[in-house]
């Protein structure tokens, strides 16, 4: 259990960082 909460955390800040990036890289 304590695993699968570690992943889900780690995709979470992955896709948190992809976003953020995206926003970086296209301005509006």
């Amino acid at each position: 259990m304590l695993e699968a909460k570690i992943m889900l955390a780690m995709l979470v800040q992955r896709c948190n960082f992809e976003l953020e990036r995206g926003q970086k890289i296209v301005p509006e």
